[in-house]
């Protein structure tokens, strides 16, 4: 048998086995033929930091070459439950459609329309079981399946894990690779890019802690995005954090979906935060290591440099020039990275008794203030969103409502006397404000975003802050692939999806909605 047959044979092996690389699933979009005119991900690990330096030196070079016919950068990312190793082909198959969904006669005066995108690729997955049997077995197809179960079994205690791994990059290591990438392509551009945000589920707070310098009055560490005064707008789908979160005082719209179908957002989100609140973790962490870490860090790198100091006027044996600047091109030695790693581990170590007893005294208080505010304001409405919440009574208050032809439905953006107040419930479910907090964001349904309320300057209906859309009527299919709009469906199966219709962004209407906020204000037309 010749070299030729062998190898043919032996890739057919591997194909059927699950051992030939696996690039397609890797390969890179083809620059200017997607409906965008680039796209670069950025993969952070656990601790926010950037691991492949490379794509941002990629982006810097291309965008400098492509300047001139790059208008809008859209910085994108998933949430929740996907792996970064598929990150190219999530977000290719999710941004042709989007960017397809811009209204080309909607374009700005002298503008070409086209598209870069900035995608952050981060492994919100528990993949933990897949990686230790693909590096005990020579099969991946075999690994993958074994690993299949266990995975998704302990899935969902990894949302607290998570949620601090988005916060770490949106408030850290995200800024810092943007400023680059912004300040080396644009150095002193005439006609600078517009930036918008997109992110789903846990990614909506990388985008959210982009834009944000202070997180519960603490300064965040990390240099301010220098592109924010470039942002015209965010688009957060089914986001999977409290109003506290949201750049409230923005000067650009950020539109937030809402889906009284998404389940992980209405049930498990507040269920775990409940437990032990995620928006208290990420501020306590930063707490923590702001008033103590640093400055103990600082300190003792004070006193090592005092007495490196001190030692190098000793009459020691001297050194040539070219050593002493090779030791100084050397990078940080293992104490400095073990001080850093010691410092996170404290923090992180630290952070978990101060949130336990805030989740535990401030639930209580939220609660309480929120169901008084419930029932003051609309008491009727208050019991029967409590009432639309459970088996079977559903049915008949579904009836009723609509026999009364009631707009929005008891229990789409309520939930009576399950709700846990601001701080625990999910902004993409609908929420009320908390104690001493000013009042939510204003919720439109569809139909009054495709009216007469839209701002015919911005082609929104609010033009800059916070506002919800109501998306229940096209963020509908469950974790099973049924329909939840059909209430066959919502009032059986659907008690058994948790998930719900969490992940349903990628939908034609969606992206009509994501192409709505890519548009610009002074957009022109024909005439």
């Amino acid at each position: 048998m010749n070299r030729c047959a062998v190898h043919l044979i032996w890739f057919a092996i591997a194909a059927v086995t699950g051992l030939a690389p696996a690039a397609a699933a890797q390969e890179r979009p083809v620059i200017g033929r997607r409906g965008f005119q680039a796209m670069y991900v950025l993969n952070f690990n656990r601790g926010g930091e950037l691991v492949n330096p490379a794509e941002r030196e990629l982006a810097i070079a291309e965008l400098s070459e492509f300047k001139a016919g790059i208008d809008r950068i859209v910085i994108f990312s998933y949430g929740w439950a996907n792996d970064g190793e598929s990150s190219y082909a999530t977000y290719r198959n999710t941004l042709e459609e989007m960017v397809r969904h811009i209204d080309p006669s909607r374009r700005t005066v002298g503008r070409t329309g086209e598209t870069a995108v900035i995608a952050v690729g981060w492994d919100s997955s528990t993949s933990g079981f897949r990686k230790l049997f693909n590096d005990l077995m020579p099969l991946p197809v075999l690994a993958d399946t074994l690993a299949w179960l266990p995975d998704r079994l302990i899935f969902p205690i990894s949302f607290w894990s998570k949620a601090s791994q988005a916060d770490r990059i949106g408030y850290g290591g995200l800024r810092t690779a943007l400023n680059s990438i912004l300040t080396e392509a644009y150095p002193a551009p005439e006609r600078p890019p517009e930036i918008y945000l997109v992110g789903h589920s846990f990614g909506t707070r990388i985008v959210s802690g982009l834009m944000r310098n202070e997180l519960a009055g603490l300064d965040v560490q990390a240099e301010p995005f220098v592109g924010a005064d470039r942002v015209k707008g965010a688009v957060l789908l089914q986001p999977a954090l409290v109003p506290a979160n949201l750049h409230r005082d923005a000067d650009y719209p950020i539109m937030v979906t809402q889906s009284s179908h998404d389940h992980a957002n209405g049930f498990l989100y507040p269920l775990a935060n409940a437990l032990l609140n995620s928006y208290s973790y990420t501020t306590f962490e930063a707490f923590v290591d702001s008033a103590f870490l640093s400055p103990i860090q600082s300190g003792i790198e004070s006193t090592v440099g005092t007495v490196s100091g001190a030692v190098s006027q000793l009459p020691l044996p001297r050194r040539d020039e070219q050593e002493a600047e090779d030791e100084e091109d050397e990078p940080p030695g293992l104490a400095r990275r073990g001080l850093a790693r010691l410092r996170r581990g404290t923090g992180e170590l630290l952070s978990i008794p101060a949130t336990l007893v805030f989740t535990l005294v401030t639930l209580p208080i939220n609660y309480v203030y929120t169901q008084g505010r419930g029932l003051l304001r609309r008491p009727i409405n208050h019991v029967m969103d409590t009432l639309a919440q459970l088996p079977v009574v559903e049915v008949p208050v579904w009836a009723l409502d609509r026999a009364l032809d009631r707009e929005v439905p008891w229990g789409r953006l309520g939930k009576g006397f399950f709700s846990f107040g601001s701080l625990v419930e999910a902004s993409g479910r609908a929420g009320t404000p908390g104690p001493l907090a000013r009042e939510m964001y204003p919720v439109f349904t569809l139909a009054e975003l495709n009216g007469e309320t839209l701002d015919r300057s911005c082609l929104l209906p609010v033009c800059k802050g916070v506002f919800a859309v109501d998306a229940t009527s096209i963020v509908r299919q469950g974790g099973f692939g049924q329909n939840l709009q059909n209430p066959w469906f919502d009032f059986t199966i659907g008690w058994l999806d948790l998930i719900g219709a969490h992940g349903d962004y990628r939908n034609p209407e969606m992206m009509r909605l994501m192409g709505l906020m890519l548009q610009r204000p002074d957009s022109a037309t024909s005439d």
